[in-house]
């Protein structure tokens, strides 16, 4: 808005959306598609992020088959309705010196809020957000190192509220 600074850039970013024919014998007006995201040759300096990878992959549960029905103002709550999910089965990113590697899923329960729940498992990157947070509740948010200096948390967003292990940082409003 105010000038033309670069924030990020990739050399190739790709998006693939196919049909994995999970549930489609069972019901034929949902699917259940995997999506598949790759970005190479990544670079945030804000992040000292340079040369960096990413491929995700992931299944989204119960959507719709008739793409018309996506531009539904109901959309969210008629996939609530069909118990529909996201199932991150993968989301791995590195760059020469930090790694990040997540999976879980996540849905919208009965009252119109995410529930989910994510593993975590990260190389050089808890040193980089860490100084945001006070170093008495750090080992709370974060966890502790293991012997290779990675860090494993596990976050959960249930009832409204984000978790990171035992402790709340943060809030997220009802969907429905």
């Amino acid at each position: 808005l105010f000038g033309e600074d670069l924030i990020a850039s990739a050399n190739d970013f790709n998006i693939d959306i196919l049909a994995n024919g999970q549930n489609e014998r069972l019901n034929k007006t949902l699917f259940s598609p995997d999506l598949i995201i790759s970005i190479t040759g990544f670079n945030f300096a804000n992040l000292d992020i340079k040369n960096g990878q990413l491929t995700t992959s992931a299944i989204i549960e119960n959507l719709p088959k008739d793409i018309r029905l996506w531009a539904d103002e109901r959309f969210i709550y008629n996939w609530q309705q069909n118990q529909g999910k996201i199932i991150l089965t993968q989301l791995n990113a590195f760059d020469i010196s930090k790694q990040i590697k997540i999976n879980g899923e996540i849905n919208i329960d009965k009252n119109g809020f995410l529930l989910g729940d994510f593993a975590v498992k990260s190389n050089n990157i808890v040193e980089l957000i860490a100084p945001n947070f006070p170093p008495d509740i750090q080992p709370l948010i974060f966890g502790s190192p293991a012997s290779d200096k990675s860090y494993s948390q596990n976050i959960k967003i249930k009832n409204g509220k984000i978790f990171s292990g035992l402790m709340p940082i943060g809030e997220l409003p009802k969907l429905l």
